[in-house]
Formats: structure tokens, sequence, C-alpha cells
């Protein structure tokens, strides 16, 4: 008896094994693979369909599942601006103008602070830049009009985008096309706090931004993302060379 039921339970056990085996880890006829097929499924699963080791890296998967913070974006947005731009594009409007905001204040704080060193150094004597190391009120007032130009200058920007995806047919709302904008400024708080040459730099790399965040935050097409981020630009640095630089436009 003893021998009969061990065998018995020993069949049945053998049975259930092979059952368990075979549905845990799969079979060909069931699911047209492997072992290695249910592990792949199960990580798509866990981790999102969208990642092939093929065609992203880690890195660009990572950032094109949102929830990053702001050093992620920052950084995303530096190093795959696609992924990031595409992970933002349901950020509420608070959490964009406090990011701009940021971008902005950098930018304006660092170049006025460089600005005022170079001249007290170079041009002690002048009377904008020469004293503002010594005079602490006159320092905080300069950035305070440089951030409100620079504020002044991306709102402009962001409209005119927002002006030609309409002419364009893309559809748009102004929200969006204005926190692309406001994302691009990342090229202004990154790449525009180098010195000296990074004010001219990130000018350019916004506008690459601006390009990349159109195309991958709302599917637009290639030639239309470029004329609505680089026309702007240059209507922009028209009007500020002709009031500004050249001299045509006095001001008192």
């Amino acid at each position: 008896n003893y021998s009969d039921n061990y065998g018995n339970n020993g069949s049945n056990y053998s049975d259930n094994y092979s059952d368990r085996y075979s549905d845990g880890y799969g079979d060909y006829d069931r699911y047209g693979g492997s072992r290695g097929d249910e592990y792949e499924r199960g990580y798509d699963s866990d981790y999102g369909s969208s990642y092939d080791s093929g065609r992203q890296s880690f890195g660009e998967y990572k950032y094109s599942q949102g929830s990053l913070s702001l050093p992620e974006k920052i950084i995303g947005f530096i190093r795959y601006p696609s992924e990031t731009f595409e992970s933002s594009s349901s950020d509420s409007t608070v959490s964009v103008l406090i990011y701009g905001i940021l971008m902005l204040v950098l930018f304006s704080v660092v170049n006025v602070v460089i600005a005022a060193v170079i001249g007290s150094s170079v041009a002690p004597k002048n009377a904008i830049f020469g004293a503002l190391l010594s005079n602490g009120g006159e320092l905080v007032k300069l950035i305070l009009e440089y951030l409100i130009f620079s504020i002044i200058c991306v709102l402009v920007y962001g409209i005119l985008v927002f002006l030609l995806t309409k002419i364009t047919r893309q559809g748009l709302s102004l929200p969006e096309s204005l926190g692309t904008t406001i994302y691009s400024t990342t090229a202004l708080g990154t790449i525009g706090l180098i010195p000296l040459v990074g004010i001219f730099i990130a000018p350019l790399f916004l506008i690459f931004l601006q390009i990349k965040g159109l195309m991958a935050g709302y599917i637009q097409d290639t030639k239309f993302a470029v004329i609505a981020a680089v026309l702007p630009a240059i209507i922009m640095f028209a009007v500020f060379y002709y009031v500004v630089i050249s001299g045509e436009v006095a001001f008192i």
C-alpha cells in the first residue's frame, strides 16, 4: 500500500510540477516563444512596452517616461531633448512657469555678475559696469532689468512661434506653444552661463530645443517646426538690431 501510494503521489507530483513549469515559463505552442520571451513580456509589463534596447538607450527610455525631477529635466533637455519634451508635454502651467523663471534668473544673475567683474577689471571708469561690484543696489537693479528684458523676449518669441504654428495649421494651443518655448530656456540657464561665449551660443541652442519640442512633444512636421522656431528668431534679431544696435532709434 505504501509503495502504491508513494508511486501514485510521485506520479501526481511529476504531473503537477510539469504543468506548473509549463504554465509558469511558457511553451512554444501556447505563446509562440521560449522562456526568454516570457521574461521579455514580463519586462515590458513592468517597465513599459515602449522600451526597445535595439532603438533606445536606457537613458532615452527613462527620460521619455515622465515624473522627472528638476535636475533630471535640466539634464534631459540637454542630453535627450526629444524624450524629455515628450514626457513634459502634460506638465502643469505652474511647474512650467517655475522652471522658466529659474532658468532666466540664473541667466540674468550670472551674466550681470560676469559683466560687472569684467567691467570693473577692463573699464573701471565705465559709468554702467565699472562700479557695479562696489554698488550692490545698482547691481541688483541691473539684474532685475536684465531679467525683465529676458522675460519679455521669451514671451514675444513664444507668441510669434504660436502664431507661426497657427499659420502653418499645426493646431497647438497657446499654453502648449508657450510651454515648449519656456522649457527651451534651458539653453539660457545652462549654456548661457558660460562666460563670454555662452550668451551668444545659448539663443542658437534655444532655437534647436524649440524645434525638438515642437516635433517631439506635439508631433509636428519637421519643416513646419523649423519654420515656426527659426522665423520668429530672425524677426526678433532684425528688430533688436534696428532698435538697439544700429542706433536708428534713440533712447532718452
